[in-house]
């Protein structure tokens, strides 16, 4: 949440209000889901004792199933209403970035892994303001999902929830990106 956190932040800074206020209702959202998603799959566990739905979430489950709710909530905003799939890609990329450094920062507090992130961020960063090309975006976005995927190898823990994500959000985005941001 941190790192939402900071992005939301961020995209205020940089005077973008409107992605900003998009981006906090795709949290919103998705931790809505994640949270209420224990009505779902643990049920009778909520009917027994109902204030469990204070101090439990949805797990796992909870979270692919908000994961995709707020996916389908961007499909919607692109489609319906004038959000840019470019928008969603700078987001992602902010929310990556942040979640990263604060990973370092809080997990291995060692100022190598943390400068290694801010590097790799900063650098990509750089990168991405420099070439506003649709197959730039593309490449540049496999290859950080790449570079984090080798970095979290080292770590063994390739097959992370943090990963998978990267992996999915990278198809859903270069997928997004072909479908509606070349046709523009």
């Amino acid at each position: 949440m941190g790192a939402c956190l900071l992005t939301t932040i961020g995209l205020y800074i940089l005077k973008k209000k409107s992605l900003a206020d998009w981006y906090g209702n795709a949290i919103f959202i998705w931790l809505l889901t994640w949270k209420f998603t224990v009505l779902l799959f643990q049920f009778p566990l909520i009917l027994a004792q109902p204030l469990t739905i204070l101090y439990f979430d949805g797990g796992i489950k909870g979270y692919w199933l908000g994961l995709f709710v707020t996916g389908l909530y961007a499909l919607y905003k692109i489609k319906y209403q004038s959000l840019r799939v470019s928008d969603i890609y700078q987001t992602w990329i902010y929310s990556m970035i942040f979640y990263e450094i604060l990973y370092a920062i809080l997990n291995y507090g060692s100022f190598l892994w943390t400068g290694i992130q801010m590097f790799i961020g900063i650098l990509f960063l750089v990168f991405v303001s420099k070439k506003n090309q649709f197959i730039w975006k593309e490449q540049l976005l496999i290859l950080y999902t790449g570079v984090q995927a080798i970095l979290y190898s080292v770590h063994d823990t390739l097959l992370s929830i943090p990963m998978v994500t990267y992996l999915l959000m990278a198809i859903f985005l270069v997928s997004a990106m072909r479908k509606w941001e070349v046709s523009e």
